[in-house]
């Protein structure tokens, strides 16, 4: 972006459209990993995620 001197305004909007791309790429691609405990039978299970995170 610093690069670009042609069109200033136009360098910052495709860098905001990069990184918006980039955020949704992560967030739609990442595993999410943490700690179930749950109560329930075998086959009807409850649980909450605990200290989630995105891998």
């Amino acid at each position: 972006m610093a690069a670009r001197t042609d069109d200033p305004e136009a360098a910052r909007k495709q860098y905001a459209d990069d990184f918006v791309d980039m955020l949704y790429d992560f967030v739609t691609g990442a595993e999410v990993v943490g700690t179930v405990t749950t109560t329930g039978s075998a086959a009807t299970q409850t649980g909450l995620l605990q200290n989630g995170k995105l891998k």
